[in-house]
């Protein structure tokens, strides 16, 4: 190694002192001699460019990193060692198309496996990116395989340097850039990690009740959990005569030893009709009913659905709930806790109390934040599912005597819980409801707060208010959409008529003209032949006879096609002002047809924007 990096020192300072005192045209050989090999250098480069995405991508499908990584590593060995066999700079260069691709493509795959390893995803853009910068660096590798060349190799950005050629050297390139290129790459792994552990700290920032609940063991449990074995969700599929379906599945799960089981059921129908709703007062959903077993032994398994503390043995109640909507801020609930039925009604106002009361007595859980009144009634009742869902997730609501209260007692739900709930307070608990809440979730206030209440129907208005400014922005862009389309159309259609106007108004000009070309070229021959005739003395008289009469008859055509140009200008004289109408009545047709779907789409813009007006007028 240092006796080829002494000769390529030596020559690059010749090659300095020749283009310094040598003749002109030596620098122009040497010059397009080199821009030769800085060619045939970058072909394998290039090539290991283009390989590295798709291996990459490859290695992000099939997951075989360590073996993409393996296979280039040992290309570039067996490269390395056949170098050793030959002598020739063809066959060294031969070697070398498979030796700098296999170097440029480890790159990209260890980066890959680095960052697989670190947050899950390749950045292969960043990888091409970091070679196309460094490739040009990684040029003077070519001289440790090409001592015998006299010819200057570099590239051409640093033989034009105001530095020189000797500003760099050659332990630069072989070993201070694999350097750099490595810190760069760790530098990338560290950028990602550092996002990845932002990322995890910020979800874990706003969901403090989880971290708070569950300890590093147990969630490593829930992490482990396959999700195929608790999907309980179920679709439903409409019928085209409006009848409901009900699709119940249910998932059992139990350990080993049989000594404990959890059942769980889902019972889910939707009504078809979506038109009819706002009269549909029966219409109903059924939510998840979750029957538990006593926990006896209070130990913990991967496949519990409930984490219960070793201090708590009790039993679940058997709990199913359905709701309907009798009319907006009112809802039928029937329960059946422990086959007890029982259906009560409650309103938007008692449904606030239960949360507030749940937010008190169930601090270590995030209650889940209960419908705002709204003027859909299929979200209200669907949100209003989804809160109950909710709750009879939480395993110490099940058990709970307000709970349990609100759902059997006839009577109004008012709950007292001590002197702890107060202004202020409802106030804090507002301020600290749950983060999936869709539209910022209900208020927390008493009956009393009439400003307050006021305020939140204001909020409720705006939102839906917003709501339907979205629907009706996508039916603006819809209608832009199709105006875009229309005009295309018409533009590709004048294109056409331009086209196929043009050839027609030239069309039969131009065949006269090229006939009456001909006609008199032919007549400008038969004269000039009629003269020479006459000016030879050896002509006979039959033939000037014949001449005569093919000069009369030349004559008669040439007047027959001057007869033909002039009626044929004044037909395109008195047949040009129709054609011309006939033009201007088919584009003036379009057009009209082109102002008349304008006029519609404006006339549909402007009735969207009067519906928008009218709504946002409705608002304030």
């Amino acid at each position: 190694m240092e006796s080829r990096s002494f000769i390529l020192t030596s020559k690059l300072n010749v090659f300095n002192s020749k283009s310094s005192g040598g003749s002109q045209e030596g620098t122009f050989e040497n010059n397009e001699f080199s821009e030769t090999k800085i060619l045939l250098n970058y072909v394998p480069k290039l090539v290991a460019l283009l390989i590295s995405i798709g291996v990459s991508y490859s290695s992000d499908v099939k997951g075989e990193r360590a073996l993409h990584i393996s296979i280039p590593i040992f290309l570039s060995a067996v490269g390395f060692s056949m170098l050793s066999f030959v002598e020739d700079a063809t066959s060294r260069f031969t070697f070398l198309f498979i030796i700098e691709p296999s170097f440029y493509l480890s790159y990209p795959l260890i980066l890959s496996y680095a960052l697989d390893n670190v947050h899950g995803e390749t950045v292969r853009a960043l990888v091409s990116a970091g070679l196309v910068c460094f490739l040009p660096f990684n040029s003077a590798l070519i001289h440790l395989f090409f001592p015998d060349v006299e010819t200057y190799t570099y590239p051409q950005f640093l033989e034009e340097s105001a530095f020189g050629s000797n500003f760099f050297p050659i332990d630069f390139h072989l070993y201070i850039l694999p350097a750099v290129f490595m810190l760069f790459s760790g530098i990338f792994v560290m950028i990602f990690y550092w996002m990845n552990r932002r990322e995890e700290e910020t979800l874990w920032s706003k969901t403090p009740g989880l971290r708070r609940l569950m300890t590093d063991n147990e969630e490593t449990q829930a992490w482990d959990i396959n999700d195929s074995e608790f999907d309980i969700y179920s679709s439903s599929k409409k019928s085209k005569k409006g009848k409901e379906k009900e699709v119940i599945e249910t998932v059992k799960t139990s350990k080993i030893k049989g000594e404990e089981a959890f059942e769980m059921t889902s019972i889910y129908d939707e009504k078809e009709d979506e038109e009819d709703l706002s009269s549909s007062a029966g219409s109903t959903k059924k939510i998840f009913a979750y029957t538990g077993l006593n926990d006896k032994k209070k130990e913990k398994s991967k496949k519990d659905a409930f984490f219960v503390d070793d201090d708590d043995d009790r039993t679940l109640n058997n709990i199913t709930i359905n709701v309907s909507l009798l009319s907006q801020g009112s809802y039928q609930i029937e329960s059946v806790v422990n086959k007890k039925k029982t259906v009560v009604t409650r309103t938007q106002h008692e449904v606030e109390r239960l949360y507030n009361v749940l937010q008190l007595e169930l601090k270590n859980h995030i209650i889940p934040s209960f419908p705002t009144c709204s003027m859909d009634l299929k979200f209200l009742l669907e949100k209003l599912t989804n809160f109950f869902n909710n709750l009879l997730n939480i395993n110490d609501c099940l058990t709970n005597v307000n709970f349990l209260s609100f759902l059997e007692s006839e009577f109004l739900f008012n709950p007292v819980v001590g002197n702890s709930i107060n202004p202020g307070l409802e106030k804090s608990i507002g301020n600290n409801k749950s983060f999936f809440n869709f539209f910022g979730g209900g208020s927390n206030t008493q009956d009393n707060d009439v400003y307050f209440e006021n305020a939140l129907k204001l909020t409720n208005q705006i939102d839906i208010g917003i709501i339907e400014i979205g629907k009706l922005c996508e039916k603006l862009a819809r209608s832009e959409k199709s105006y875009s389309i229309h005009c295309s159309d018409l533009v590709t259609k004048f294109g056409v008529l331009a086209e196929e106007t043009s050839p027609v108004e030239s069309y039969q000009m131009l065949s006269l003209l090229s006939e009456y070309e001909q006609q008199c070229k032919v007549t400008q021959k038969k004269i000039q032949n009629l003269e020479k005739l006459k000016s030879s003395s050896s002509i006979k008289t039959d033939k000037v006879d014949v001449a005569s009469n093919e000069l009369f008859e030349v004559k008669k055509t040439e007047t027959e096609v001057k007869d033909t140009l002039t009626s044929t200008s004044e037909t395109i004289k008195r047949e040009y002002d129709d054609f011309k109408f006939l033009q201007d009545y088919e584009l003036g047709a379009e057009l009209d047809k082109f102002v008349g779907k304008q006029l519609q789409v404006n006339k549909n813009l402007l009735k969207v924007w009067d519906n928008i007006l009218k709504d946002l007028e409705s608002l304030y």
